[in-house]
């Protein structure tokens, strides 16, 4: 999953940063955001790749796994098929 902006992009110094807990640029808020979003992606097997450059936007780039898709006996399906 892609995630792009067109804003004023991350200084490199920042960009380091981001995603440390506590981190923020802005003048209210915690910066848990994005420590929280990345921890669960990362929870998940998942990888994230941040770019940016100033004056043009940023770029963040979610990789997650693969699943096995389950195979349902006929009985499963019958129940997922009431739930729909």
């Amino acid at each position: 999953m892609s995630i792009l902006d067109e804003g004023v992009g991350i200084p490199e110094n920042s960009l380091q940063k981001v995603g440390e807990p506590f981190f923020t640029t802005k003048t209210s808020g915690t910066g848990l955001g994005l420590s929280v979003c990345f921890r669960i992606i990362e929870k998940h097997g998942g990888k994230v790749f941040i770019t940016s450059e100033l004056k043009k936007g940023t770029k963040i780039v979610c990789i997650f796994p693969t699943v096995q898709q389950k195979q349902y006996s006929e009985n499963e399906k019958v129940k997922i098929r009431d739930l729909e």
